[in-house]
């Protein structure tokens, strides 16, 4: 069984997105700090209290409309041809991790669509380890359509969370951030 899989409807549809400029969007944004974090499995810890009961429903997807799964690794642009190589030379090895579980999950080289993830375990911490050494700016969008929420992770150890009005799921995550230690800001 494939750890994540891809999904028949390919693109994420909120319209109350900009997905060129986060910060642009219509909707409502927090942002959750984890200060104390240091391990990736203390990342993967806080992944899984704040966002646990949501878990069974995200879709992931990748930053903007049209965005290539392959093309989350900074190492595999080649900045002076303008060019992607997904060849492991000169990668890191985060990066390879996250190349080889692309090709062992069978995600096409162009692939630009949504994803379920089947094995929460296995995709953390091979995309956290990513961000925390700089291979990956921030994480894959994570989508909740029944929320209207996305959010992802970013370096600094945060999550930004985006939501189109004040619901269930958001109240729980808020709740659970601050029972965590999460400072939480607008």
């Amino acid at each position: 069984m494939n750890l994540i899989k891809c999904q028949l409807e390919n693109k994420l549809q909120y319209n109350w997105i900009d997905y060129d400029f986060l910060p642009n969007s219509k909707g409502n944004r927090i942002e959750l700090y984890f200060d104390d974090g240091e391990e990736l499995s203390e990342y993967v810890q806080m992944f899984y209290y704040v966002f646990g009961h949501v878990m069974d429903d995200i879709k992931i997807g990748m930053h903007g409309l049209n965005g290539n799964w392959w093309d989350y690794c900074i190492d595999v642009w080649d900045f002076e041809n303008d060019k992607f190589n997904y060849s492991s030379d000169n990668m890191t090895e985060s990066s390879r991790r996250y190349i080889d579980f692309l090709k062992s999950n069978c995600i096409e080289s162009n692939y630009t669509g949504l994803c379920k993830c089947n094995n929460w375990n296995a995709f953390l911490p091979i995309t956290f380890n990513c961000i925390l050494d700089h291979s990956a700016p921030y994480s894959h969008m994570y989508a909740v359509e029944q929320s209207d929420m996305l959010f992802y992770f970013h370096h600094s150890g945060s999550f930004e969370i985006y939501y189109k009005s004040q619901n269930k799921a958001v109240d729980r995550i808020t709740e659970v951030a601050l029972s965590e230690g999460f400072r939480i800001e607008d």
